[in-house]
Formats: C-alpha cells, sequence, structure tokens
C-alpha cells in the first residue's frame, strides 16, 4: 500500500517487481488490489500484463476485483475479458460479480450472456446472483425471464430464489402467479 501511494515512475517499478509470478500468492494478490486501485493508468497496464495469465486462480481473482475498482475506463474491458474466456470457473464468476457491482445495461447484457453461453452451471448461477444484485430497472424482468424459460432447471431455481430475496413488488407478482397456478 505504501509503495502504492507514492506518485513516482519508482513505485510502478517496485511493484512490477512484487507482481512478478515468482513471488509469494499473498503478495502478488495485495500488488494486483493497490495497482487496480491506486496506479491508473500504468497499474490497469501492469494488471493486464501479469494478473489475466497468473497460474493461480487467487491471484486471478483479486485481478478481477483490482479491474472492478480501477478508475480508468479500459479496466473494464479487461474486466469483460476475464468474465468470458478466464480458463476458470471461479473467476469467471467473480468478474461477472464486480461487473455486477458496476450495473449498467451493457454490463446486464454481458451478465446475462454469461447465463446463457458459459459451459458451466457455477457460472451461471453466480451471474444469476450478480444480475440479482443489481440496480438496473431491467435487472427484475431479466430474473423472471429466466425463472420463466431458462432451460437449465438450476438457473430457473436460482432466479426464483433471488427474485424471493428482491421485495421488489414486480417479483411478488410473479411468485405469486407460479404458487397459484
Amino acid at each position: 500500500m505504501a509503495v502504492a501511494m507514492h506518485d513516482t515512475p519508482a513505485a510502478d517499478a517496485a511493484l512490477e517487481k512484487m507482481i512478478q509470478p515468482g513471488q509469494r500468492a499473498s503478495l502478488r494478490e495485495n500488488v494486483a488490489f493497490w495497482l487496480g486501485v491506486e496506479r491508473g493508468k500504468k497499474g490497469v497496464e501492469l494488471l493486464r500484463k501479469y494478473i489475466k495469465e497468473d497460474p493461480d486462480e487467487r491471484v486471478r481473482d483479486k485481478g478481477a476485483f483490482a479491474f472492478s475498482q480501477s478508475k480508468e475506463p479500459e479496466a473494464l474491458k479487461d474486466l469483460i475479458s476475464m468474465a468470458r474466456h478466464d480458463q476458470s470457473p471461479h473467476v469467471r464468476g467473480q468478474a461477472i460479480f464486480w461487473l455486477a457491482q458496476i450495473g449498467s445495461r451493457k454490463e446486464a447484457e454481458l451478465i446475462t450472456d454469461a447465463i446463457e453461453n458459459d459451459p458451466e452451471t457455477e457460472v451461471k448461477k453466480k451471474a444469476v446472483f450478480a444480475l440479482s444484485q443489481m440496480h438496473d430497472e431491467e435487472a427484475i424482468p431479466r430474473l423472471i425471464r429466466l425463472a420463466r424459460t431458462h432451460k437449465n432447471p438450476v438457473v430457473r431455481k436460482q432466479a426464483i430464489f433471488w427474485l424471493g430475496q428482491s421485495h421488489d413488488p414486480r417479483a411478488l407478482d410473479f411468485l405469486e402467479e407460479i404458487l397459484t397456478k
């Protein structure tokens, strides 16, 4: 943290040494966080260079969070890339969750795309949860659509569960409808 707070190129060089694959995972995780939070464009460049291909899933998980915390617009592209392409279903799910916290219509569409297209049911479940956390006006209708029509019964069940947690009158109407059929 202390190194990340210094506004000098030497800080970037020191952080780059600390995020190298030969360093212990816990150090790389911490450096990733501070690169995303404090180092702006250079931080995103270093995250892109070292985190996206890191062999440790936990480090990539922390990197997804770091991309979500960056104020740099291009960090969103890297987060989306991790949500779509990371080798780990866990990391893809975490990236989807952090996309939901950003929370615009574009992110809702990406999350819905993951529900439809990711091959792993666990990622689909995390994406349904992520959708339930969005403050987008379309999140509840998207969950209702999933609950009504998705071919995967686990996705339908998750959508119904999160609709029940939402306290949204549209969700209550939907739940009443399916319970009184």
